[in-house]
């Protein structure tokens, strides 16, 4: 089946000279034939960015069909874009390399173009553990996160990684790297929407020429049970996006998801619905001015939908930093 192109990416440059396009089609809780099938259908509408980490348990059914887009010359394997990250239990300096290498098998591809530190906090093997328990000093890996920069700078020295990052690090944690790195972060990947806008994050990046991407950009309104309050806020029902959304003929997801790429942020919004991919895409065309703009500023109010609560006791949390 084609699809037409609904919407045009622009390429935002890394500060390694890297192009990374600026809408990327998030994988994050989504498997099996219906991703296979998400990701097929957002190649040929135009997405040229994946992004998807080892802990999402579905490397293996995106390189399905990143292998037979490249394989049939569909694509070219320099016109994609592929995120993914390193899991919290292979950062040891020995883990890094082969994680990447079982990766690469795994996406059937010859490079990765960004591998990020999914976390700060380093744990031993967590098949055994449900997500959302709290962890405990059994479970954490005692190593700094400088030494698993060094083992990714080898990676990209030898071909098989383009640019690195780091995902959910403070300030503090990304000094830390910065300070020590012969290579620099790439990229920093962040939960970012209109209820938690980071903006000292996000200045501190622009600051170090770190490009900022944002996941749950529609406030996650996907996400499992085990992620909810009962009190978190509706934001694609914000009474302030759906009026913008009116006034502008748009739609409340394609309001906040350009909201983001106006301050800078890489939006990673996910979805496994066709149209929902489509109306997505197409925020890349919305204009919004100043008056929006300072519509939509005002709604920050630093409210996370990814807290990693089981993760309180590990000795690089930060609770109250932005992350």
């Amino acid at each position: 089946m084609q699809h037409s192109a609904v919407g045009s990416c622009a390429d935002v440059r890394l500060n390694n000279g890297e192009m990374m396009p600026s809408m990327a089609l998030g994988t994050a809780q989504a498997k099996g034939d219906l991703l296979q099938t998400a990701v097929e259908y957002a190649l040929d509408i135009g997405y040229r960015h994946i992004d998807t980490a080892r802990v999402y348990d579905n490397e293996a059914d995106i390189g399905k069909v990143l292998g037979k887009q490249i394989g049939s010359g569909k694509i070219k394997r320099n016109n994609l874009f592929v995120t993914t990250k390193l899991p919290l239990y292979h950062m040891g300096e020995k883990d890094v390399k082969l994680s990447v290498q079982e990766t690469l098998g795994l996406l059937q591809l010859e490079y990765l173009d960004l591998v990020l530190v999914h976390v700060p906090w380093a744990c031993k093997q967590l098949h055994n553990i449900p997500p959302g328990q709290m962890l405990t000093d059994a479970n954490f890996a005692s190593l700094d996160f400088v030494a698993t920069w060094h083992a990714l700078e080898v990676v990209v020295r030898e071909g098989l990684v383009r640019s690195i990052g780091l995902s959910n690090f403070t300030q503090q944690q990304i000094e830390r790297i910065w300070e020590n790195a012969e290579i620099k972060p790439a990229n920093l990947q962040l939960e970012c929407h209109v209820y938690l806008q980071q903006p000292a994050l996000r200045s501190y990046c622009q600051q170090r020429g770190i490009v900022v991407t944002g996941y749950c950009p529609l406030g996650s309104p996907g996400r499992a049970d085990k992620y909810r309050r009962e009190d978190d806020p509706d934001l694609l029902n914000d009474p302030v996006v759906r009026d913008i959304a009116k006034q502008l003929g748009r739609t409340p997801a394609q309001i906040v998801l350009r909201f983001l790429m106006e301050i800078n942020v890489i939006p990673l919004p996910k979805s496994v619905h066709p149209d929902r991919i489509s109306e997505n895409l197409q925020a890349v065309d919305v204009t919004l001015g100043n008056v929006e703009m300072d519509r939509l500023r005002a709604l920050n109010r630093n409210r996370r939908f990814m807290r990693f609560e089981w993760f309180k006791n590990h000795p690089e949390y930060f609770e109250n930093d932005d992350f």
